[in-house]
């Protein structure tokens, strides 16, 4: 799996804003700013797959 910064950064890239990101994960806004600014070290394993699922919501289909 994608670390939880790389999952957040792609994310943003497709248009989400870092408090959606956030809503996304169920935390808040600072920790994702935190996260991708390499003042936190990870997010849970539950709130990482919240991002993962939603990056794959994004992903073209094969």
């Amino acid at each position: 799996m994608n670390s939880s910064k790389n999952l957040a950064l792609a994310l943003l890239a497709h248009g989400k804003s870092q408090a959606e990101v956030a809503a996304i994960a169920g935390v808040n806004q600072a920790t994702i700013s935190r996260l991708i600014n390499g003042k936190s070290s990870d997010l849970s394993y539950r709130e990482g797959k919240r991002l993962e699922e939603a990056l794959q919501d994004k992903q073209p289909a094969c």
